[in-house]
């Protein structure tokens, strides 16, 4: 048996000829746009020049644009891989699969049935007969993109019209230290809320399901309001305390992607310049939190510890170290909106015999001095 070929609608469409599959549509918030503060230093010469053009219009993109952020339910909808959600009609609701549909790629857990179109690629596995708001999205066993793809989203939600009885639906996370985290950040944002943990290689059937538009839509905005709210909720216990404000170097320990081969002279540079020297993930979620709030100037290699920089006040310079393959901008989208000052220096790469993006690479140390002292200097006159 041929599998039904499904149809890409992005959500505005899809309300336009709304029918019985949807059965409620509210505005979380309205579409807009915000600024966004230009780079303090940026330093693209060992970026592959492939690259390089790209990477400096983008950082001088200074407007971002987003639609408003819908709350929709569907009945009978199924939901598919990474939180790719198929409506009752055969719809896929083109904003829950944007990461891979973007990319030219087919959603997990979907497959090409011939001329373009997508279909599933298994039968649902189970049904699920009460309400379920859909937390899961694509690629949260990541630290980062469970902070600002869903715990953000589940932060701006706090007044969502939901039936009682209501459970939230999330990923399945591979490890204990993120799922020590989830379970951290669902304490304090949804207490006392049942969870379903969602395989990425089954289907399941919701008979409500409760849809959010994502609140990060890659390379083209981080919404503001989300990420202000996600912050005041996980700080709200330590905001009204005041700290010694310091710098520090966050080290990714024996993570094999992206070593910086001379980060013992990079360690040695920003301990002399006063810096203290962190591994975040050996602490909880509110004392990561704190540790970023509390800090003025932040350097580290682009990595997920970084997300935390979204609980940084506006008084803080972020200096991100990067292989010369990466011109990922995540970090200069989650903390330009904010006012933090955001600096990237792009370093040589000394090997490519890993995926593009988790390379070993070198900054240069002098380089990375001037950036550093121009930051301090900056931090004193404020």
């Amino acid at each position: 048996m041929t599998p039904a070929p499904l149809r890409i609608v992005p959500i505005a469409e899809l309300l336009a000829g709304a029918g019985p599959a949807c059965t409620h549509v509210e505005n979380l918030c309205e579409g807009g746009a915000y600024l966004r503060r230009p780079p303090f230093r940026l330093e693209t010469g060992a970026l592959d020049a492939g690259h390089r053009a790209g990477v400096e219009q983008y950082f001088a993109n200074m407007v971002s644009t987003f639609e408003p952020i819908r709350h929709l339910a569907f009945r009978d909808a199924l939901v598919v891989g990474q939180g790719s959600v198929v409506t009752s009609d055969f719809c896929l609701v083109g904003e829950s699969a944007y990461e891979f549909i973007g990319g030219d790629r087919a959603p997990d857990g979907l497959v090409d049935a011939g001329g373009g179109a997508l279909a599933l690629g298994s039968q649902p596995t189970a049904t699920i007969a009460r309400p379920t708001l859909l937390l899961k999205r694509p690629w949260n066993t990541n630290y980062g993109h469970w902070l600002v793809d869903s715990a953000a989203m589940l932060a701006l939600a706090g007044g969502l019209t939901l039936p009682p009885g209501w459970q939230l639906a999330i990923g399945r996370q591979d490890g204990p230290a993120m799922q020590e985290i989830v379970r951290q950040t669902l304490d304090i944002l949804a207490p006392g809320t049942d969870v379903v943990e969602l395989p990425d290689n089954e289907v399941w059937r919701f008979s409500e399901l409760h849809y959010l538009s994502p609140v990060h839509v890659p390379l083209k905005f981080m919404l503001p309001a989300s990420l202000s709210a996600l912050r005041a909720l996980v700080l709200r216990d330590g905001l009204a305390r005041s700290a010694p404000r310091r710098g520090i170097y966050v080290t990714r320990g024996e993570h094999g992607a992206r070593r910086l081969r001379n980060e013992e002279q990079v360690i040695a540079l920003c301990r002399e310049l006063g810096l203290d020297v962190v591994q975040p993930e050996r602490f909880t979620l509110t004392e990561q939190a704190r540790l970023f709030h509390e800090a003025n100037l932040i350097v580290g290699v682009k990595g997920a510890a970084l997300t935390n920089a979204l609980f940084c006040s506006g008084r803080t310079h972020l200096v991100v170290l990067s292989p010369g393959d990466f011109p990922d901008p995540f970090y200069w989208d989650l903390t330009a909106p904010a006012g933090i000052a955001y600096s990237e220096i792009f370093g040589v790469l000394q090997d490519r015999d890993r995926p593009i993006g988790q390379n070993a690479f070198t900054v240069p140390i002098e380089g990375l001095r001037g950036i550093l002292e121009d930051c301090l200097h900056d931090l004193k006159g404020r």
